[in-house]
């Protein structure tokens, strides 16, 4: 997702997309959502383990684990949608597009960041693990 994120959208818009995904999230989380990035791009972003090892299902679960334990909520994880409710769903999902779009938005224009995740901007090349 992150490359392809990166392949298809600006820096600009890729920012643009994680406000709206920020704005999408329920009244309460809204302002934990800042720190929920600054830890996210601590904790997820630089983890050379976690971009050499982690398929997308693993990403989406790890991402959720996370924004449980930040934002106090209980989403289900692993995140399976068919024992989710719709309210989870949505949740899961958009914390999953704010985690990817701040990925892709720091490495969009950072070439040893995007070699660091295993991701290729160009549209030839493997796609990278998430």
């Amino acid at each position: 997702m992150v490359q392809h994120h990166i392949r298809h959208q600006g820096k600009a818009q890729l920012l643009a997309a994680s406000v709206a995904e920020v704005d999408l999230l329920l009244h309460e989380l809204k302002p934990l959502a800042e720190r929920f990035i600054d830890l996210l791009n601590e904790r997820i972003l630089r983890d050379r383990v976690f971009w050499q090892t982690v398929l997308c299902q693993d990403a989406v679960d790890a991402i959720v684990s996370f924004a449980n334990e930040h934002f106090g909520i209980s989403l289900p994880v692993p995140a399976d949608p068919k024992t989710m409710s719709g309210v989870e769903q949505e949740l899961a999902f958009g914390m999953f597009q704010i985690a990817t779009l701040t990925f892709a938005y720091n490495a969009v224009d950072q070439k040893a960041l995007r070699e660091f995740m295993g991701i290729r901007k160009g549209s030839s090349g493997k796609a990278g693990p998430v």
